[in-house]
């Protein structure tokens, strides 16, 4: 890059600005800033220099603002600014051999051939660059190997080896110890999750072990060893879940905790875990359950007596009594329960007949009377108010069918 014709077309950008500074009705805030900006550049020529002018210069003409045609000094400015940096970055990739440095470059590389720029030293010192990178990130992820035997680490030292290995490198040496170093550091990832379960015995910790043992055996790697210590874990797991939601069943005693703990039980049937001394029968802990939904449901039909409620209590008693729960308890009471219900939704029909008499009202609540009348519910002291209102009712309806009539 010539310093000479940077300068230069920064120098003629400024001198452009200023003339048209002289223009009438120019803003010359505007200007102004592009100015500075410019100024800068000349000081301090790089990539955030440029950006800053180039975000003010964009600006500048959204708002309308009359320029000069200065493109093509912004143009070539661009193409030095990425010819200087492209000598940067190759300096640093030769001087740290690092990956990052080395991407950064093939990256400036590209954009300058985007805007058709001919660098062929540059291609050419890449090139020979790319093989002393590789070698060294190979080396440094070997390094971090051996401080760390790890998973990650053997991952990352794994993916520069199929990289050595594709280019051509000798990675004899390295692929002799893999067998071991691969063997290793799943040894040491179990090992740590293996400790983990001991202070915290949580399913999520048991199944990062079996997808570990998993991995391993999909690399030939054999931890039958670790088989007991697994199954003993799975036993833990699983009779710490029986306890969790035992005790969630003690505390609400709500049908959804049951599904879980239905599950739990058939897991450790299968597995041949024990958890007898854990809970009674199921059947013992089904029959608490349905009482206490038996309850809520009674309850929350006490509060306000509507048919909604009374039929959800009838479904809670019905699906518990196809479980095997006993009932028989609840029975007098629903019976009294129901009569109350028709009672109040006929006195619910009675008030909209108060408050608007109108035949379908009367429609309804006498066909609400029949069911009540038909489970033995009181209601003759509603029918024999109906009566009191009924010719209102049907005074009313012949007032207007003979008023059209007429």
């Amino acid at each position: 890059m010539e310093e000479q014709n940077l300068t230069g077309d920064i120098k003629n950008i400024i001198s452009s600005l200023k003339n048209v500074n002289k223009i009438p009705n120019i803003p010359t805030n505007t200007i102004n800033q592009l100015i500075e900006k410019s100024q800068e550049m000349l000081q301090n020529f790089n990539f955030e220099t440029f950006r800053e002018f180039l975000m003010h210069f964009i600006y500048a003409k959204q708002q309308g603002v009359y320029l000069p045609n200065i493109e093509d000094e912004i143009e070539n400015i661009q193409k030095d600014l990425i010819i200087k940096d492209i000598d940067e970055l190759s300096k640093e990739t030769m001087y740290t051999k690092r990956a990052y440095a080395y991407q950064q470059l093939s990256d400036r590389i590209s954009e300058a051939l985007s805007l058709g720029l001919t660098i062929p030293q540059i291609q050419t010192q890449r090139i020979e660059m790319e093989d002393s990178v590789i070698k060294n990130e190979l080396d440094i992820s070997y390094q971090k190997l051996q401080n760390k035997l790890r998973e990650l680490e053997l991952y990352e030292f794994e993916k520069w080896l199929r990289i050595a290995k594709t280019i051509g490198l000798d990675v004899q040496k390295y692929e002799e110890q893999l067998p071991a170093l691969v063997e290793q550091a799943f040894q040491n990832e179990i090992e740590t999750i293996i400790y983990d379960f001991e202070k915290n015995p949580t399913d999520n910790i048991y199944k990062k072990l079996s997808y570990k043992i998993s991995n391993a055996t999909k690399r030939g790697i054999d931890f039958s060893n670790i088989q007991k210590i697994r199954i003993s874990m799975e036993n833990q797991v699983i009779r710490e879940q029986v306890k969790t939601v035992l005790k969630e069943i003690n505390e609400r005693k709500r049908k959804p905790s049951l599904k879980p703990l239905k599950k739990l039980i058939k897991k450790a049937a299968i597995g041949g875990i024990y958890i007898e001394d854990l809970l009674p029968s199921f059947q013992k802990i089904q029959k608490e359950v349905y009482i206490n939904e038996i309850q809520i449901a009674k309850s929350e039909l006490e509060k306000e007596y509507r048919l909604n409620k009374l039929i959800k209590l009838e479904e809670v008693l019905k699906e518990a009594q196809s479980k095997g729960v006993d009932t028989s308890e609840f029975e007098e009471e629903l019976d009294r329960l129901t009569k109350i219900t028709h009672r109040s939704e006929v006195i619910v029909t009675l008030n909209w007949i108060e408050k608007e008499p109108l035949p379908e009202y009367y429609y309804l609540i006498v066909e609400e009377i029949e069911k009540a009348k038909l489970i033995g519910a009181y209601v003759d002291d509603i029918q024999e108010k109906l009566k009191e209102i009924e010719s209102i009712i049907f005074f009313s309806r012949n007032q207007i069918i003979g008023h059209y009539e007429t």
